[in-house]
């Protein structure tokens, strides 16, 4: 899951930022180069009332995120399967 954007509700007109989470992983890399592949848009920035406003949406987004891979997954092994 991954943001660019001014985080709004935070520091408005700030500097642009890219934030990425990354689901079920825990070494420690700041500093390290990625490669972060887009797979889809979920919506567009937006300034929340307040943090947890924010943080219910991310929740959304996660949720969201890991339905889309989970699909995404589905499709990749139904492919495999096909080639067997």
């Amino acid at each position: 899951m991954l943001n660019i954007g001014y985080r709004p509700t935070f520091k408005p007109a700030g500097r642009r930022t890219i934030e990425v989470h990354l689901f079920d992983f825990n070494d420690m890399i700041y500093g390290r180069k990625l490669k972060v592949h887009f797979l889809k848009r979920l919506r567009a920035e937006k300034k929340f009332a307040s943090a947890g406003d924010l943080v219910r949406q991310l929740n959304a987004d996660r949720d969201a995120c890991l339905r889309h891979i989970s699909a995404l997954q589905l499709i990749l092994n139904s492919g495999e399967n096909q080639c067997h």
